[in-house]
């Protein structure tokens, strides 16, 4: 789903919306999620990073997480984001995000593949930074990463005692 989130950025940057977005990660799309970067000019904006060990420190410096993914099993990056109280947007594909996000509680959810509604929901944060706020204070207050994990451990082995 890099496409979509980059395709969100290029409308911000068209409206004149300071942003900077960290790609972090490798893998087999890299060359082709620089390339769209270029394309659309947005090298001052964004930039891909490697992979990084200590992810919640990382986490703490931004103001929001976006996980743009098409389709996803279990997003432990959006667990971990919203653990350390950062506001998160994420695609509303089929399993894992809408199980994980309280929209508009403390995050926001889009409609998925849909780069318009996602860059809606951005320019919707940039300019009422303090519904990042509450969504920050809620995710901090809400959401215990070992709690959430221990819940689904539990529906795990009632499911496998079932068999």
């Amino acid at each position: 789903g890099y496409d979509i989130l980059l395709k969100s950025l290029f409308l911000l940057k068209e409206k004149k919306l300071n942003f900077v977005c960290d790609i972090y990660g490798n893998g087999s799309k890299k060359k082709e999620i620089l390339n769209i970067i270029k394309i659309n000019n947005l090298l001052n904006q964004v930039k891909v990073k490697g992979v990084k060990k200590n992810i919640f420190s990382l986490y703490k410096k931004y103001d929001l997480f976006v996980l743009s993914s098409k389709f996803e099993g279990f997003p432990n990056s959006l667990l971990e984001a919203l653990s350390t109280g950062l506001p998160c947007i994420s695609s509303d594909c089929d399993y894992g995000p809408n199980e994980i996000i309280k929209n508009n509680i403390n995050g926001l959810l889009f409609k998925n593949s849909n780069h318009l509604d996602l860059y809606k929901k951005k320019k919707y944060l940039i300019v009422n930074r303090d519904k990042l706020k509450l969504y920050s204070y809620n995710a901090k207050k809400e959401f215990n990463y070992s709690i959430f994990n221990e819940d689904k451990i539990h529906k795990w082995e009632k499911l496998l005692k079932k068999k």
